[in-house]
Formats: structure tokens, C-alpha cells, sequence
């Protein structure tokens, strides 16, 4: 508790001498980085921010690829270290990323089973690098790479004494993408 108090007294502090520098970006590679995303960077020492995001996807009624379809939202919080005063330039974060998923799977009846919580949850490290650059006064550009275990390779529905569950079958895999964002 002591080491939390102290914390929170040196970053009040921090922002006083400071100044705090707030972003909110967004990725403008879906493709690249396969999940759109929304992010919140807020400084609290010289040059580190701390960064939360979002990731999220949403059903997909016409992915016709598969029987199973499914939705996660997957909220991500990051340390983030500049190498600049300016938090600009190059930096490396480290974090942790929770995934909730919901899984719609389809019988033969045509009946849609929606399976939520348990072993569909998961948790995992994310460690990133970047760069990130003005583009004008209050508008950047952010260039990263990074791994996660966040690939859905495939989902498996298991039925037996106890019931039916799901589980999401995950890969680490690096991902990349440039983002766009305001500074304020």
C-alpha cells in the first residue's frame, strides 16, 4: 500500500514539473494488425507512458469459412518506454492482454449456441516495439511491431458428463501496424 501511495505521489509530482502528454490513436492497418484497435497513452515519468488499449472484433454473420464464429474484446495494458525526451522516436513496451471471447458455433439443426467465460478467456504477455513521429502540431504517426498470443487458429467444443464448453485455440505470432493518433 505504501509503495502504491509513493507512486501516486510521484506521478502528481511528475505532472507538475512535466507536464502531462496525453494521445488516443487508432490503427489504420486492419489488415496488417487483423484487429482494429483503440488506444489511450498517458505520461507519468519523463519517458514513459502508460498505454491501454483495446482490441475488439465482432461476429461475423457471413463468415461462411467455418461453422464456428466468434467475438472478442480484448482490453491490453502497456508500459511504454521512449528513448526521447519528446516522446517521440523509438520505444519498447511490455504489457498484459486479457481476451474475452464468445463463440456462436452452429449445429446441424441450424440452431446457434452461444458459449461464453471459462477456458475461452485467456491471458497473455504482449512485448512491442516502435516509432512514433509528428505529422503536424497535435497529429502523430506511430510505426510497431510486436507478438502476442492472438492468431485464433481454431475453436473446440467439448461435450461430456459435465456439460458442453469451448475453448479458442491460440497462436503467438508477431504483429505489426501503424497507427494514427492525436496529441493533446
Amino acid at each position: 500500500m505504501r509503495s502504491l501511495f509513493f507512486l501516486l505521489v510521484v506521478v502528481m509530482l511528475t505532472q507538475s514539473v512535466y507536464g502531462v502528454t496525453k494521445r488516443i490513436s487508432s490503427s489504420v492497418t486492419g489488415l496488417l494488425s487483423l484487429y482494429p484497435n483503440v488506444e489511450y497513452d498517458y505520461q507519468v515519468l519523463d519517458h514513459w507512458m502508460i498505454s491501454g488499449s483495446v482490441f475488439y472484433r465482432f461476429k461475423r454473420v457471413y463468415d461462411y469459412s467455418t461453422n464456428d464464429k466468434y467475438a472478442f474484446i480484448s482490453p491490453t495494458i502497456m508500459v511504454k518506454r521512449y528513448f526521447d525526451t519528446d516522446l517521440l522516436g523509438y520505444y519498447w513496451g511490455f504489457g498484459y492482454q486479457y481476451k474475452f471471447y464468445t463463440l456462436y458455433s452452429s449445429e446441424e439443426t441450424g440452431t446457434e449456441i452461444e458459449y461464453t467465460g471459462g477456458k475461452l478467456n485467456e491471458n497473455t504477455p504482449v512485448v512491442e516495439f516502435g516509432y512514433s513521429d509528428t505529422v503536424s502540431d497535435h497529429i502523430y504517426l506511430t510505426w510497431y511491431v510486436g507478438v502476442s498470443n492472438y492468431l485464433v487458429l481454431d475453436s473446440e467444443i467439448i461435450t461430456d458428463e459435465s456439460g458442453s464448453r469451448a475453448r479458442m485455440k491460440t497462436f503467438y505470432l508477431p504483429y505489426l501496424g501503424i497507427s494514427l493518433g492525436y496529441q493533446f
